[in-house]
């Protein structure tokens, strides 16, 4: 399972565009490479935008956004399908059904919260 760092996550519902887009483009000129974005965030388009704009190869970005129930179904441009905050015992339970295992388990991650035993079941 992939194991990102370098992860931010920009939500700016109330302030979509520029802010937005230079927030993505300092956050690239950094070195990050992972941004978590949702339609509810309203900050696809900014993203997409500030990524095109930028100039780092896309395919060094890993880019996570939320499908809506209402969207499932629809062709997307898909490289990985991943799941959130999962736990050993959620992965357990998922990999045992699952026809195709998830590429990334994004979960919270910080110095106040490391999560050793879920990352090293991640890494294996």
């Amino acid at each position: 399972m992939l194991i990102l760092t370098n992860f931010v996550n920009i939500k700016f519902p109330k302030t979509p565009g520029q802010k937005t887009y230079n927030a993505v483009r300092t956050a690239l000129y950094l070195g990050y490479r992972a941004f978590d974005t949702a339609a509810a965030y309203n900050n696809e388009e900014d993203v997409g935008r500030a990524i095109r704009d930028g100039a780092v190869d896309p395919k060094e970005i890993f880019i996570t956004t939320k499908v809506w129930i209402s969207d499932h179904g629809y062709d997307n441009a898909l490289r990985a399908i991943g799941v959130s905050n999962f736990l050993e015992h959620h992965l357990e339970t998922l990999l045992e059904k699952a026809a195709v295992p998830p590429a990334v388990n994004q979960i919270e991650f910080h110095p106040f919260n490391l999560q050793p035993a879920l990352l090293e079941f991640c890494r294996s």
